[in-house]
């Protein structure tokens, strides 16, 4: 008679490997099949023998990282390197409100300007332990591999977040590729195991989602703040913003079409309800 209880798996491995090859053998016991299913049953068998394959010999896989969207506003960030890589790591940081200090021996131009702008505060020497003093995360970004062991090592004991690029093992967390259109964020991952993969479905979607998106988020939002304002709960209106998206609303935007959109606007939402209105200090989009 086999155990109830399933093997441990680790991280990112098939069950199989857990199983003895004993209680293998016992699996396909013949006598054991034959006796309890006979060919007057066949979809019986048929699904006994389906079931111990789901059960035993499917890979058995979970996600190897959380998804998680992080709040760096006016957080203290340290990226350790001043080239190429991690000019783009600093930029995005910057993007989301971070405030950044960069360690480095050499910077890109473009983050020495970024210095001198005071967008940044940089550093020219090495890494030291001590400067994770404060940080909420941390990102190697060296072509010196005993430093970003250095860091990741130090930033494990500080139980601080920390990215090493393009060495996954060092990581508490890694960074997916992202197309961004105003306030939608796509992220793309492949848990590192390629990251030309996930470049390629990034360019794909880049051609899906255009800046329109950007404009109906913002629409969207001060709609929802509106109703929200008439004491009107997010249920309520759930129906509301899908009957928009499902009339065209998007198509609309795209194309600049403001009189179809008030009209819309007015047969879903009612009179007061218009284009200007709702869109008042937000740059009116075009193609």
């Amino acid at each position: 008679m086999m155990p109830s209880s399933r093997p441990s798996s680790p991280p990112g491995k098939p069950v199989l490997r857990q199983i003895p090859l004993t209680r293998l053998m016992g699996i396909f016991d013949r006598a054991a099949i034959v006796k309890r299913f006979t060919w007057k049953r066949p979809l019986d068998f048929m699904w006994a023998v389906w079931g111990i394959y789901e059960k035993y010999f499917q890979q058995a896989t979970v996600m190897r990282y959380y998804p998680v969207n992080l709040d760096v506003r006016n957080r203290h960030c340290l990226v350790v390197g001043g080239g190429g890589v991690a000019e783009r790591k600093v930029k995005t940081l910057l993007e989301c409100g971070a405030k950044v200090t960069v360690i480095t021996l050499g910077a890109t131009e473009r983050l020495q300007a970024m210095a001198s702008e005071g967008s940044i505060d940089l550093e020219f020497r090495g890494y030291k332990g001590a400067d994770l003093n404060g940080k909420f995360l941390v990102i190697g970004a060296t072509n010196d591999e005993q430093v970003n062991r250095r860091i990741s090592r130090d930033a494990a004991r500080r139980g601080i977040l920390c990215n090493i690029a393009d060495r996954p093992k060092a990581c508490s967390f890694v960074l997916p590729a992202i197309v961004r259109q105003g306030d939608l964020l796509v992220a793309v991952s492949t848990s590192n195991k390629s990251p030309a993969v996930a470049r390629r479905i990034r360019q794909g979607l880049e051609k899906e989602f255009g800046p329109e998106y950007a404009v109906l988020l913002k629409l969207m939002g001060a709609i929802r703040q509106r109703l929200l304002s008439e004491s009107k709960s997010p249920e309520a209106h759930k129906r509301t913003f899908e009957k928009l998206l499902d009339e065209g609303l998007l198509e609309m935007i795209r194309h600049d079409r403001t009189q179809d959109m008030d009209a819309l606007l007015e047969q879903v939402l009612g009179q007061g309800y218009t284009w200007k209105e709702l869109m008042k200090g937000v740059i009116k989009f075009r193609n």
